[in-house]
């Protein structure tokens, strides 16, 4: 879970928002490529200057994904990364801003095709 504050003067929408997030796992970056596909019932919201969204950030071994909490999240963007099991760092990029750089243990499991 990750905080995302807009420091700019202007509104962000969110898929922009989640089209710029970008990780630093292990110290190497990994970034968005091509586009992303998103839905919102009732319009795309904006994320106004000095607002605050938390937004869930799911790793994961394979596409299949399984469905969880979403803990007061307004947005929620999966990531599919080569990991080996064991310990591992991460650091997201949100609105331009890092996030502090956590530990975690990450366990290998078969993905079901």
């Amino acid at each position: 879970m990750v905080e995302c504050v807009n420091t700019s003067a202007a509104p962000i929408s969110a898929m922009e928002l989640i089209q710029e997030i970008a990780l630093k796992v292990d110290g190497k970056l990994f970034e968005r490529a091509g586009g992303i596909a998103g839905s919102f019932l009732g319009g795309e919201p904006l994320l106004v200057p000095s607002e605050r969204w938390r937004m869930m950030v799911g790793l994961r071994q394979g596409l299949i994904g399984t469905m969880s909490a979403n803990f007061g999240a307004v947005l929620r963007t999966p990531w599919v990364l080569p990991l080996t099991a064991g310990r591992h760092s991460v650091a997201v990029r949100c609105v331009g801003n890092w996030s502090d750089e956590v530990e975690f243990w990450w366990e290998s499991a078969v993905v079901p095709k």
